[in-house]
């Protein structure tokens, strides 16, 4: 199998916000962001030193497929963090 992780641009922000908008994927998935500009927010302060969230996308035979997500990153008090 050839699952890759690759670094997470602007333009996957964009897909990933684009193919979530189905209604049927929205009966799924508990989504928290409501526009594009709000998760291209969140993407921009992920990319900051001390972030407490750290994204990558999976390609699978050279096609994206999805991202993943390390988030609630508390290295100090809880000592915690979620993976998605």
């Amino acid at each position: 199998m050839d699952v890759i992780l690759k670094k997470r641009m602007k333009d996957h922000v964009i897909t990933f916000w684009e193919k979530t908008q189905d209604e049927e994927i929205q009966k799924l998935f508990p989504f928290s962001i409501e526009s594009l500009e709000e998760a291209l927010k969140l993407y921009e302060e992920s990319l900051k030193d001390g972030a407490l969230s750290y994204g990558k996308v999976i390609y699978y035979g050279n096609k994206y497929i999805g991202d993943i997500w390390c988030y609630s990153i508390d290295e100090i008090n809880e000592k915690m963090a979620m993976l998605s």
